[in-house]
Parts: structure tokens; C-alpha cells; sequence
């Protein structure tokens, strides 16, 4: 069950990640790279939110997955080819914004509970805000220049993850 568990949140973090880094996607990016980006990244969004289903029956655990008819490797294994083909686009083409990750999926969670037909497109939204948030935040604090807004999100990031693996109350599924 474990091992289901972690290709969801993977799934969650990485989603979260590339519609973070489409926020700032046009400053950063030319026009026509922005749009292959796009599409790449709403292809996943779309495909994880359609089997958003078979994640949810994954938090029942494997076993269970498997008599809904749900064939859990191969699901395993798309999900993780596709969220590492995203990702692997997203950082080459913007940069480290990793913690974006972090936060985004935890809260969307805590907020709206562990439906991932709900937490999936809410973490992605949180994202984009948090890091257009950043993204406002360094480009105000730099005087004269912006601050690398990986930077920013490291520094609400990291506190947040170090909370959450000290956290006695967390509920360790994702």
C-alpha cells in the first residue's frame, strides 16, 4: 500500500510543480517553447485527473485496487513515466522551484481532504498562486534586481517540510 500511496503523491507534487512553473512561464520562456510546455503540462493534468478514480481506490490499498479492476503496475508505471517527463521538462526549461511541490499538495489536503479528484486541480491552483506570489515577492525585495524565486519558495518551503517530518498529528498517507 505504501508504495501506491507515494506514486499518488508523487503524481500530486509533480502536478503541482509544472502548473507552478506555467505561471511564470511567459516571462522566462519564448513564445513557442511556452506553448509545447503548455500542452505537455495540461496532457498530464488532464490524464491524472482522469485517473483520479483509480487513485482514490489506491488509498484503499493495493489489494483492493487490484479487485476493482484497477491493473495497479501498469497505472504505477504510467504515472511515474509521465510525472518524471514533466518534470524533466518543466526544470530544464525553468529551474529549480522545487518546495512549490511541498506545500501546495499539503495544504490542498488538509484543506479539502484526500480526494484526489478535488486535491489533484486544487494543488495545481495553489501553485500557480504561491508561486506568482514569489515570484512578486522577489522581484520586490531585490533592489534593483530580482531575487532567484527559487530562493523565496526555499524560504516557505523549507520550514513547512521540516514541520511536516516532525509533525506527530500528520497523517503519513498522501
Amino acid at each position: 500500500m505504501k508504495k501506491s500511496v507515494s506514486v499518488v503523491s508523487a503524481c500530486i507534487v509533480v502536478l503541482t510543480l509544472a502548473i507552478a512553473a506555467l505561471a511564470s512561464v511567459a516571462i522566462v520562456l519564448t513564445v513557442g517553447l511556452a506553448d509545447a510546455l503548455a500542452v505537455a503540462v495540461l496532457a498530464g493534468l488532464v490524464f491524472f485527473w482522469l485517473m483520479s478514480w483509480k487513485y482514490n481506490a489506491l488509498l484503499s490499498g493495493e489489494a483492493t485496487a487490484k479487485t476493482m479492476g484497477i491493473n495497479v503496475e501498469g497505472l504505477r508505471f504510467a504515472t511515474l513515466l509521465l510525472a518524471s517527463i514533466i518534470t524533466a521538462a518543466c526544470v530544464s526549461f525553468l529551474g529549480i522551484i522545487g518546495f512549490v511541490g511541498v506545500i501546495c499538495p499539503h495544504v490542498a489536503k488538509k484543506l479539502l481532504g484526500q480526494d484526489h479528484r478535488v486535491t489533484i486541480p486544487a494543488s495545481c491552483l495553489m501553485g500557480s498562486l504561491l508561486l506568482l506570489l514569489a515570484d512578486t515577492a522577489s522581484r520586490s525585495l531585490g533592489s534593483g534586481s530580482a531575487l532567484p524565486v527559487g530562493a523565496i519558495t526555499s524560504l516557505l518551503g523549507a520550514p513547512f517540510f521540516i514541520a511536516i517530518i516532525f509533525s506527530g498529528k500528520e497523517n503519513r498517507r498522501c
